[in-house]
């Protein structure tokens, strides 16, 4: 048998994909493409949330601390300094200390909530390139 011989012979023992297989395959394709960028997708969004649980954790703290302040210190402190300067400044003395602490740890926390990048940037960069991979570019 010559060469010629032997490749009609692999190209007839192979059978030819259909159109419909073909298609078939580019769904299937195309259906896990989309299921692991939504995998992906999630993966981000789980990564970022716990990355905003610390500062969330502080504005959350800032906050008891401004209402928690608002009572025990008005209590404690205003009582001692009303010896020396009156009820009405040791109450004002007394809240404004408070509210400066806890706006401090508020800001601080808001801080670094807005440095914290909740874009899922991997699924964008990800979609774009499977897109302009589908037009053929």
């Amino acid at each position: 048998m010559s060469g010629e011989d032997t490749a009609v012979t692999d190209t007839q023992a192979r059978p030819q994909e259909s159109i419909t297989d073909l298609l078939r395959r580019l769904v299937d394709d195309l259906i896990n493409l989309v299921r692991s960028e939504v995998r992906l997708a999630g993966s981000e969004l789980r990564h970022s949330a716990e990355a905003a649980t610390g500062s969330i954790a502080a504005v959350a703290l800032g906050l008891m601390l401004v209402s928690v302040a608002m009572f025990c210190l008005l209590g404690a402190a205003v009582a001692f300094l009303a010896q020396s300067v009156g009820i009405v400044w040791a109450a004002l003395i007394v809240a404004a200390v408070a509210i400066g602490l806890g706006g401090l740890l508020i800001a601080w926390g808001v801080g670094r909530l807005k440095r914290i990048d909740l874009a899922p940037s991997r699924l964008a960069a990800n979609l774009k390139r499977d897109v302009e991979m589908l037009k053929g570019d």
